[in-house]
C-alpha cells in the first residue's frame, strides 16, 4: 500500500513538472503596440479637436467673466445698491457657470479619451490573445511601465502582434 502511495505520489510530481515545463510564457510592451495600432492617429486627431472645443468654450466663458468684472469695476460707484447687487449676483452665477463647466468638462473629457480608445485597445488585445493563442503561450506579461519587476527570458512576441494588427 505504501509502495502505492509512493508511486502515485512520484506519478503526480512528474506530470506536474511536465505539465509546468509544458507552459509557455511571453512578453509584449503593449504600450508601444497600442502607438502603433492602426488608426490611432485619427483617434488621437478627433480627441484633440474636442479637446480644443471645450477650451475655446471655457476661453469664451473666461472673457465674458472678466468683461463683466471689469464693467462692475468701472461703474460699480454710480450704481445705484439695487444695480449693483444685481451685477454682483450676475458675476457670481457666472463664475459658479465657468467652475461646474469646468468639472463636467474635466469628466467629459476623460469619458470621450475612453471611448474613442477603448476600441483600439480592445483589438491590440484581441491581437495578443490570438498570437497567443496561435503560438501556445500560456501567459503573456506587459513588459511596459513597473508591471514586470522581474522575469526569466522568454519570448518579445511584439512583431507577431504587430504583425497580427497589419503593421509593417
Amino acid at each position: 500500500m505504501k509502495r502505492i502511495i509512493i508511486v502515485l505520489f512520484a506519478l503526480f510530481c512528474f506530470v506536474g513538472v511536465k505539465e509546468m515545463n509544458a507552459q509557455k510564457f511571453g512578453h509584449v510592451n503593449f504600450d508601444a503596440i497600442y502607438d502603433q495600432t492602426p488608426g490611432r492617429d485619427a483617434v488621437e486627431a478627433e480627441f484633440e479637436k474636442y479637446v480644443m472645443d471645450i477650451r475655446k468654450q471655457l476661453e469664451a466663458m473666461a472673457i465674458e467673466i472678466k468683461q463683466k468684472e471689469s464693467e462692475y469695476a468701472t461703474n460699480s460707484a454710480s450704481m445705484t445698491s439695487l444695480i449693483r447687487t444685481a451685477k454682483e449676483n450676475e458675476l457670481r452665477d457666472l463664475y459658479m457657470r465657468y467652475e461646474e463647466f469646468q468639472n463636467s468638462a474635466n469628466t467629459d473629457v476623460s469619458d470621450k479619451r475612453t471611448e474613442l480608445m477603448e476600441p483600439l485597445i480592445e483589438k491590440a488585445k484581441q491581437a495578443v490573445e490570438d498570437v497567443a493563442k496561435e503560438h501556445g503561450y500560456t501567459y503573456i506579461f506587459n513588459s511596459s511601465g513597473l508591471l514586470l519587476l522581474y522575469a526569466t527570458p522568454s519570448d518579445d512576441i511584439m512583431d507577431l502582434v504587430l504583425k497580427k494588427l497589419g503593421v509593417k
